[in-house]
């Protein structure tokens, strides 16, 4: 690395400073901005003048993670940095998930990706094989899934479910999950969540995220 004096000032490393001070790198270290999320205006306003929609937003580091097949408190929990979950209910039975968080560094967001594969497969079939999960990749950001949950009785399906996109773009990961009244599953069911995926993978670098 070059060192460049002026009088008596040693300057060194000049690009590496500046690029250490970038607002990516700072917003990792600090926290995410206020109505940085695409839920958080209207969980303010909404919430405060309709009681049939119950919002709820929290920076907690230790959130549970907003998809999550095996009701672990622990999953993908390593290494977060910062996050942001906000949470709504409404009636009749609809629920909705927005969560960003950053964690260490991209590979410490890619083992937390791994870890919600994990669990998708090992509670596949919970409640006797009444509530099924299932998987499969999708194109948003650096990698994704697109998850299905689903309730059968005699192996018809019923109508509660959830559907969800869990993404990761460089060091950050994002959910988008809607759990309600939902026909036999189908891609049209994600319209939706995975709209709300890619905004955010467009919108995060640079701001919550260090991408490569």
């Amino acid at each position: 690395m070059k060192k460049f004096v002026y009088g008596s000032v040693v300057v060194a490393g000049m690009l590496f400073a500046a690029a250490a001070a970038s607002p990516a790198a700072a917003s990792a270290a600090g926290a995410i901005p206020k109505g940085f999320l695409l839920y958080e205006q209207k969980a303010v306003t909404q919430g405060k003048k309709d009681p049939e929609h119950q919002w709820s937003i929290s920076n907690k580091l230790t959130a549970r993670f907003g998809v999550n097949p095996c009701s672990k408190s622990g999953l993908a929990i390593a290494d977060r940095q910062v996050a942001r979950t906000i949470n709504y209910a409404g009636v009749p039975d609809f629920k909705r998930v927005e969560q960003v968080i950053v964690y260490a560094d991209s590979d410490a967001a890619a083992s937390a990706v791994n870890e919600v594969r994990a669990a998708l497969r090992k509670c596949r079939s919970i409640a006797g094989g009444s509530y099924r999960y299932s998987q499969a990749p999708v194109k948003v950001g650096d990698e994704a899934v697109r998850v299905i949950g689903h309730s059968y009785q005699k192996g018809k399906a019923q109508l509660l479910g959830e559907r969800a996109v869990v993404a990761r773009r460089g060091n950050a990961v994002f959910v988008y999950s809607e759990a309600g009244e939902w026909g036999k599953p189908a891609l049209s069911h994600f319209k939706s969540v995975l709209a709300d995926a890619k905004k955010m993978s467009a919108k995060v670098c640079g701001t919550v995220a260090v991408c490569d």
